[in-house]
């Protein structure tokens, strides 16, 4: 019989949500979801397989703005582990990797790639989320032609390669809302996502519309 969700999926199960020492409920839809956040980082790995490393460019307001959430999760992710406030621990990354990583950055990258902040971001991810789940992370490390475990990595710290300008982070903030608000605008207006066209929109439209869409 065949494995349904496999244990990175249940372990992630049991680590979030649950608070030490209260009584936690463990039900189907919650595995089923990590197993599916599985997947979301097995596709991420093969995404980054197929990106050739590249001498590195200067930094576009995407690669600053993810470099800064990497630095914020790390910061994060360390206090918590160190506090024994696991649950916290794995959401944090959970929301890191999923919807920063996932949905902004790898589509971000698609249009502006720079593979060596890419493999940067995931190298330390890795890192950080291998005591939740060991089994997925240990086989995307050994997919990067790493020369030890991650196993016995280190564990990532604040000090980055990279020099992150505070205005580019900011500008891709302001990117963010501008393109959500559209969303917004978009599902409101029932136009389809496979109409093409173009936006122009003062800094003051965009601000109104970042506003609707809260």
């Amino acid at each position: 019989m065949g494995v349904k969700y496999g244990m990175d999926a249940v372990r992630m199960s049991l680590s979030i949500g649950n608070a030490p020492g209260q009584d936690f409920r463990l039900y189907e839809e919650k595995i089923e979801g990590y197993r599916n956040f599985a997947n979301k980082l097995w596709n991420i790995g093969r995404y980054i397989s197929t990106q050739a490393p590249a001498n590195t460019p200067t930094l576009s307001d995407g690669d600053a703005w993810v470099l800064e959430q990497l630095r914020i999760v790390i910061e994060k992710v360390t206090g918590y582990i160190e506090n024994y406030q696991l649950s916290l621990a794995g959401q944090a990354l959970y929301d890191f990797l999923w919807h920063d990583v996932a949905d902004w950055y790898i589509e971000y990258s698609k249009i502006q790639p720079n593979p060596t902040v890419l493999r940067y971001v995931w190298h330390t991810a890795l890192r950080l989320l291998h005591p939740f789940m060991p089994f997925i992370t240990e086989a995307l490390w050994v997919g990067m032609q790493e020369s030890d475990l991650i196993l016995v990595a280190a564990w990532p710290t604040n000090v980055s390669p990279f020099t992150v300008d505070p205005q580019a982070v900011a500008r891709f903030i302001q990117l963010q809302k501008s393109v959500m608000a559209l969303r917004v605008f978009r599902g409101a207006s029932g136009v389809s996502a496979q109409d093409v066209g173009e936006v122009v929109a003062s800094e003051q439209e965009v601000r109104s519309m970042t506003i609707l869409s809260r």
